[in-house]
């Protein structure tokens, strides 16, 4: 018999993710998804497929959205057989949208199917914000960042 997929959403917090400048190339990284096993703000399983993923910022910045297996990434490994990278999403400056050119820059990717499991968090997703603009991203208020994902148990 075929199981339908149980779709989740996980979205990160702008007072608690996301938070520091960040100059170019720079990386913050978070752990998604909250910590109690009956939360709707957590995958539902260790293995996942990642479909959709959408940014909204304060600032209209190139960004790298990057998915890790650990918490234990670059710069804190050199060494390839432990990297932990599973897959990235590039937004450019140029994809952000405004609705009415005012407010938020809105950017999103989706018909993603990015298979995740994490090693080291069961039911979260430990998610890397990099600036890849010239400009460095702002902190606090001024450079606020929402990236909620969306996606299926695989």
């Amino acid at each position: 018999m075929f199981t339908v997929p149980a779709p989740w959403t996980i979205r990160s917090d702008k007072d608690v993710h996301f938070t520091t400048a960040l100059a170019t190339d720079a990386l913050d990284l978070e752990t998604l998804g909250d910590a109690v096993e009956t939360s709707s703000n957590r995958v539902p399983t260790i293995r996942s497929a990642i479909r959709r993923v959408t940014l909204i910022s304060d600032q209209n910045l190139a960004w790298d959205v990057m998915f890790f297996r650990t918490t234990f990434v670059p710069p804190l490994t050199a060494d390839a057989d432990l990297h932990p990278l599973v897959e990235w999403i590039e937004f450019r400056a140029v994809d952000g949208k405004r609705v009415a050119a005012a407010g938020l820059y809105l950017y999103t990717w989706t018909g993603l199917d990015i298979p995740y499991f994490t090693t080291d968090a069961p039911g979260r997703v430990h998610v890397g914000l990099i600036n890849r603009d010239a400009v460095a991203k702002a902190a606090g208020a001024a450079g606020e960042v929402i990236i909620e994902l969306a996606g299926v148990t695989a």
